[in-house]
């Protein structure tokens, strides 16, 4: 039996997004708790480079935390860091990560130092952070990548009230 040329064309196509697909599928996920590592890592690099965007695509979409704030919450409180801030830096002094399926916790210590002109403020804080898998972009409708569910520890539902 012998198929016409758009026919083959079709199974052709067919073809290669099946095996592309099952190649992606069977790649080995790199490890858990690495991969929340480079979502820390991650995380940090964007407060440092004061970028809300980046920040924000480390958040899950229905992010809640032990004081009462939410995901659009954060994002304002990350707005007025990032635009009213010339320099952030962060540094993690220690963490410790489990992992329980699709759920993780981290304990870190963090210390922050922002500058907003002549003030500078430095903010030592122990953080408890959640950590989900959740599934991100029309891409990696697969894929589920690691997000902050909520942070506890932060202190910022005191700072800034007015949120």
């Amino acid at each position: 039996m012998k198929m016409s040329g758009r026919r083959a064309g079709k199974v052709l196509v067919v073809a290669l997004l099946a095996v592309g697909l099952g190649w992606t599928l069977v790649q080995p996920s790199p490890d858990d708790r690495q991969s929340i590592e480079d979502l820390v890592m991650r995380a940090q690099h964007a407060f440092e480079q004061r970028s809300a965007s980046e920040i924000m695509s480390c958040v899950a979409t229905d992010y809640q935390d032990g004081s009462g704030l939410t995901r659009d919450e954060v994002y304002r409180i990350v707005q007025r860091l990032t635009r009213g801030s010339q320099e952030i830096s962060v540094t993690i002094t220690s963490q410790d990560i489990q992992t329980r399926g699709a759920s993780a916790v981290g304990r870190f210590k963090v210390q922050t130092h922002t500058r907003e002109g002549a003030e500078v403020v430095d903010w030592p804080m122990d953080l408890e952070v959640q950590f989900v898998k959740q599934r991100q972009g029309a891409f990696h409708f697969w894929r589920r990548s690691w997000v902050v569910k909520s942070v506890n520890g932060h202190g910022l539902e005191h700072v800034f009230d007015d949120v």
